[in-house]
Formats: structure tokens, C-alpha cells, sequence
């Protein structure tokens, strides 16, 4: 009579795991010209800030998830989810023998800080080799990759309410005398609103949460709105 006997130890928490060189993501991995995007990328974030503080972003790994995203249509969550657990995605975000772990709030950081335009000139590059290779439907490359949509966000009332309050920040830091002390309160509400909207992008899923969000952003920018009380 035969039985099983569990394992006295844990199951290991990292194994090796080898990936099919035909699988799509990891041949599209080999021909992505990488070098070239990391430098797209680079002279982006040089032209949008004054003086460059901090780490450098993960360009590599993150333009990675970016076209994981643009070839299987994801969104941020989803995109997570697959660098996290499936082995041709981390593949072709340079992460087989990393420790580095990418979540949703990263990408979307990274998009923000990019930029729309930067995204799209991301996404015509990895869908216009996708397509090319037959690694994607070339009928989401439209033909022209110069023409295909990319990530942008629209505009919306909440986030016309945040780029408000973020220009009002910004110029109240002009002001002097008896507006001095109101500084700090302004530039407080205008971080409160931008993390509002930004939760906004990565939670809110229903038009009822959204709603929530509209209105307490509604409510944090209408004292800085009123004319007679512009402060």
C-alpha cells in the first residue's frame, strides 16, 4: 500500500525558470531597439526638470512594462500582475535575475513622467516592430504608427480641478505681505488634490467611486475658486 508523505521543508520562494526563446514576448525583446527608447526616455525627463535629483528611473525595466502594455493591451493593475508572475513578461522587462519588483503605482509614475507624447512615440516604436514581425495585430498599428492612439488622458473635471490647483501652487509662490502665511495651506491642498486624482487613475473603477472622488476634490479646490475670497 503506497501513501503520500508531505515535504518536511518549504517549497523554495525563487526557482529558475527557462523561457521558450519562439515564445512572442521574449523574440519581441530581442528586436526592440532598447538603447534607442532608453534615450527617448532620458532626453524626456532631462527636458522636464531643471536639475535632475534623486535615482534614475529604471528606464530599462519600466519601457519594458510600457510595451508589455501597448502589445497585450493591459492596464496598470494587470501589468503588475503579469511582470509579477509570468516568467516572458519579466523577460522582456530585463527582470529574469532581478529582485527589483514593478507595481501599478510605478508605471503609472513613470508614464506620468514621460508624458503623453512620449508614451505615443513609446507605443508607434514596440507596435510598429510587433506588427512587423507579426507579433501583434497589425490592425491596432492602423497602418500609420505615426497615428496610433496611445495612453493619453482626456480631459476630465477632476482633472481640470487638479491642474488648477497645481498652476495655483505654483504662482502663489509670487506672492508676498498678508498672503505670506497662506502659502503653505495653498500648496497643501494643491498635493491633497494631486494625490485625489491620482488615486482617481489607479482605483477608481465605477462611476460611483469616481463620483466620490470629484466631489472631494470639488470641496478641497472651492475655497481657492471664489473670487471674493481668493485665498
Amino acid at each position: 500500500m503506497s501513501f503520500f508523505q508531505e515535504s518536511l521543508f518549504d517549497p523554495p520562494e525563487q526557482v529558475k525558470i527557462a523561457v521558450n526563446q519562439n515564445h512572442e514576448l521574449v523574440r519581441l525583446t530581442h528586436l526592440i531597439p532598447w538603447a534607442a527608447l532608453v534615450n527617448l526616455a532620458m532626453n524626456i525627463r532631462s527636458n522636464k526638470v531643471k536639475k535632475e535629483t534623486g535615482p534614475q528611473p529604471h528606464y530599462r525595466q519600466l519601457l519594458g512594462a510600457v510595451a508589455l502594455m501597448a502589445v497585450k493591451n493591459l492596464n496598470y493593475r494587470d501589468a503588475e500582475d503579469q511582470i509579477a508572475h509570468y516568467a516572458p513578461a519579466r523577460y522582456l522587462c530585463d527582470l529574469m535575475d532581478s529582485d527589483w519588483a514593478i507595481d501599478h503605482v510605478t508605471i503609472f509614475d513613470f508614464g506620468q513622467m514621460i508624458g503623453s507624447e512620449g508614451i505615443q512615440a513609446i507605443n508607434n516604436e514596440v507596435l510598429a516592430v510587433a506588427a512587423k514581425n507579426g507579433l501583434a495585430d497589425p490592425a491596432i498599428v492602423m497602418g500609420d504608427t505615426t497615428a496610433q492612439e496611445a495612453m493619453i488622458p482626456y480631459p476630465t473635471e477632476t482633472g481640470l480641478m487638479a491642474r488648477y490647483m497645481e498652476l495655483l501652487g505654483k504662482n502663489v509662490k509670487k506672492v508676498a505681505g498678508k498672503f505670506q502665511s497662506i502659502k503653505t495651506q495653498v500648496k497643501e491642498a494643491a498635493k491633497k488634490v494631486k494625490n485625489l486624482l491620482r488615486n482617481s487613475n489607479l482605483f477608481a473603477k465605477t462611476k460611483e467611486q469616481k463620483r466620490k472622488v470629484s466631489k472631494k476634490m470639488y470641496h478641497m479646490s472651492k475655497p481657492y475658486t471664489n473670487r471674493s475670497n481668493p485665498f
